[in-house]
């Protein structure tokens, strides 16, 4: 059960901005700029880094959704749990294990945050818009992440995880390709709508 008045069992994050709806225009206008924008990082990248952030901060909501999103822009499903595991050791791309590392300090100990960070995504071969959009999609996934939690959503694990099968279905090169053809668009935007006409 939802955590609010008003929100039922089972209740979703449409659920919630239709009840409370401050915000959502802004919110959802910064989720397309963020992660469908033009940007260093591809889409794969930065869902990783959602679905990652999510995990550091124990949200199944939010990263049950983001590794199907991951998934779908051609991220290799297997990866997840050895990222959770240990960044060090995991299969995947040794670029990319730098500025996982400032995201999940950044978001379990953001005080703490010094130089050497910086400068060991920069010795990666990142620049410095790349994380800066690493540190804005951090930033977002912590808000979100709080958003699940404040209002008790469930994990809809079951509900992702038909949605990944079918995802799967498609070639990765289809799935690879789409981190180009949907940089500019808008689904997010079509989630406020959605959530408007519900």
């Amino acid at each position: 059960m939802g955590y609010f008045p008003g929100l039922e069992e089972g209740s979703h994050l449409t659920d919630v901005f239709k009840k409370f709806g401050m915000g959502l225009e802004n919110l959802t206008a910064f989720h397309d700029d963020i992660l469908r924008g033009e940007s260093e990082l591809t889409i794969a990248e930065r869902e990783l880094i959602a679905a990652f952030v999510s995990a550091s901060n124990d949200c199944q909501f939010c990263y049950n959704a983001h590794k199907v999103y991951a998934v779908s822009f051609g991220i290799d499903e297997n990866v997840f749990d050895a990222l959770i595991a240990d960044v060090d050791s995991a299969p995947i791309d040794e670029k990319l294990k730098p500025i996982l590392k400032y995201c999940r300090k950044l978001t379990l100990t953001p005080s703490k945050m010094v130089q050497g960070d910086v400068d060991s995504v920069m010795a990666a071969g990142w620049g410095g818009e790349a994380l800066h959009t690493a540190v804005l999609v951090t930033g977002l996934f912590n808000l979100m992440n709080r958003i699940i939690f404040s209002h008790g959503l469930p994990s809809n694990e079951s509900a992702y995880s038909e949605r990944k099968s079918t995802i799967l279905e498609r070639s990765l090169k289809d799935r690879t390709a789409a981190n180009s053809a949907d940089i500019g668009s808008k689904p997010y935007a079509d989630f406020a709508k959605m959530v408007k006409n519900k």
